[in-house]
């Protein structure tokens, strides 16, 4: 599923070999013959999701899979009753996903395991390795621009337009992303409001204020 994305939206069947050769290094058999690819869904998606997926690694819950000099994406998971944590990521070149719990499911890990707390430095370590001398690349390939996507700023709150009380609110500042051209919210946020208060009482002013 999560190859899926990487490959912009490209479900590639998956192969258990990648060639198969005889004692004088003939190929007998080549997995790219076998495998079938379908488009599960668009580019734009998955650069969408890749964008999202992009900073839960560098700055939200999966902070741990970082891997220096390599643009990587994931996301973190825990299951029910801390019977298990999970990291699941990619890089422009490999995806892969790690689970840590027990064998018999019914035991559970310490309370308060969390998938980015355990998995995602599992996770980080081999694909580190697995990296080494590789330069970076994106995952997507392609400009938001060119794939129908543009930007807006909302509302943190509501998600609707941002207006100008929004941006004076200072613990919940307007957030800036990318949209599907069609679905940019077209409602200013009906949340925030520009007041004037007296100075004095801290209560709306009037006229004598």
């Amino acid at each position: 599923g999560f190859a899926t994305i990487a490959n912009g939206g490209v479900y590639r069947s998956p192969i258990s070999f990648t060639v198969v050769k005889d004692s004088r290094g003939n190929v007998v058999l080549d997995s790219e013959n076998f495998r079938t690819t379908t488009q599960i869904f668009k580019q734009s998606t998955s650069w969408l999701i890749t964008d999202m997926l992009t900073d839960a690694v560098r700055s939200g819950t999966g902070r741990s899979a970082r891997i220096n000099g390599i643009t990587a994406a994931g996301k973190t998971g825990t299951n029910d009753s801390y019977r298990g944590v999970v990291f699941a990521g990619y890089t422009g070149y490999y995806t892969s996903s790690v689970w840590i719990g027990h064998d018999v499911y019914e035991h559970s890990l310490k309370n308060g395991s969390t998938g980015g707390e355990y998995a995602a430095p599992l996770w980080q370590a081999y694909m580190s390795k697995i990296h080494e001398g590789l330069e970076d690349k994106a995952i997507v390939d392609a400009r938001p621009e060119d794939l129908g996507l543009v930007k807006a700023t909302v509302c943190s709150v509501t998600g609707l337009l941002a207006t100008d009380a929004c941006k004076a609110d200072e613990k919940h500042k307007p957030a800036t992303d990318w949209f599907y051209a069609g679905s940019v919210p077209k409602t200013p946020c009906n949340a925030h409001a520009l007041a004037s208060f007296c100075t004095v009482s801290g209560k709306l002013a009037t006229e004598f204020c």
